[in-house]
């Protein structure tokens, strides 16, 4: 529904720091995405767990305090 919704000019960029994640959009099935550009960063592969901190998912963690360093 979201690719749907978009633009096809429109890069899409995915953050999903959730276990299993690697294949969540189905990136290997180009007729859903017709041409467009999607780009997904996942904590993790289909095979493993991400790692939680208490207070949300590693890579979560990691991108916020890049996000928030000087």
């Amino acid at each position: 529904m979201i690719i749907k919704a978009l633009p096809d000019w429109l890069p899409c960029i995915f953050f999903v720091d959730a276990c299993h994640s690697g294949s969540i959009l189905d990136l290997d099935k180009t007729d859903i995405y017709k041409g467009k550009k999607v780009i997904l960063f996942s904590g993790c592969q289909d095979s493993q767990y991400s790692q939680d901190t208490g207070d949300g998912g590693v890579m979560t963690h990691a991108l916020l305090s890049v996000l928030a360093s000087p």
